[in-house]
């Protein structure tokens, strides 16, 4: 079974045209349903060999990540996250420059609460 199809319920095929599958598609996830944990985790036992990402870069290198390595470097993150004091429903800002070498992360303890206005917007791209 593809792992879509425990969200879905459905195979691809079994739907009578792509009309179909745009009105009936339906995703149900169980309410405390974890990508990391429910996709990548599960893929990364199920077909740890199996090609999950290509990353080309600018000079033409490229690396291949399997879902068994994608798997070990979300769980690297979230090691990270929780040594550094980061808990189930803190708020985080993550990003990267558009070339993926810088990287920002921000932890929003000590930001305002969700009643406070704020006047300004976070902007990942300025001078644009």
């Amino acid at each position: 079974m593809a792992i879509y199809e425990r969200y879905t319920g459905r195979d691809r095929d079994s739907f009578a045209s792509l009309k179909d599958a745009q009105q009936n598609y339906r995703i149900s996830c169980p309410d405390d349903f974890n990508f990391a944990y429910d996709v990548i985790d599960v893929l990364g036992r199920e077909k740890p060999d199996k090609r999950a990402l290509v990353w080309l870069g600018n000079g033409g290198e490229e690396k291949i990540f399997s879902f068994a390595d994608i798997s070990r470097e979300s769980d690297r993150a979230a090691n990270f996250l929780w040594r550094i004091g980061i808990r189930k429903g803190d708020r985080v800002a993550l990003g990267r420059s558009e070339d993926g070498r810088e990287g920002i992360f921000v932890h929003t303890r000590g930001f305002e609460d969700e009643e406070t206005e704020i006047d300004d917007q976070f902007v990942f791209r300025q001078g644009r």
